[in-house]
């Protein structure tokens, strides 16, 4: 409860307000009424789609591709549309044959282009303000801005 002469406008619109301590991630707050269960890991979600595009490439008639891409896109819209991946999933042990040349996620949330198949890295970093155009493949670097000198940061050169 808050002190109705210290906050009134607080205290107002507040029954109540608790705080929790967890370990691994701090403190968290949230108004009673907005409460939910607990989030299932995006990584499980990230396999899942990864099986299912796999199966359907199978049957795909892809002519005459020299590459085949797999992107996913995490939207963000919710805290199930999230990819927030801190290690490698490794696609390879996971499925075995991967019908795809490159598998690339972004991470809209933190705004990362990772490369998750055949070699986990990120290509684009907004963090840390940085494009690893060194990992871009040669295909793609004519299409980045900058021409032939490619620049290696988002901002201030």
């Amino acid at each position: 409860m808050f002190p109705i002469q210290d906050f009134p406008l607080l205290s107002a619109l507040l029954t109540s307000l608790r705080l929790y301590q967890y370990p691994e991630t701090g403190i968290l707050w949230w108004c009673a009424h907005l409460q939910s269960d607990s989030v299932a890991d995006p990584n499980d979600a990230l396999i899942h789609s990864i099986a299912t595009k796999i199966d359907k490439a199978q049957s795909y008639n892809w002519e005459n591709a020299t590459e085949k891409w797999l992107v996913i896109v995490a939207e963000a819209k919710g805290l199930a549309d999230l990819a927030v991946l801190t290690e490698d999933p490794e696609i390879s042990k996971q499925f075995g044959t991967v019908e795809f040349t490159r598998i690339i996620l972004w991470d809209r949330f933190l705004d990362e282009i990772i490369e998750i198949f055949p070699t986990f890295r990120k290509l684009c970093d907004s963090l840390a303000q940085v494009r690893h155009l060194e990992y871009y493949p040669e295909s793609l670097k004519p299409f980045i801005l900058g021409g032939p000198k490619y620049p290696t940061r988002l901002k201030g050169g």
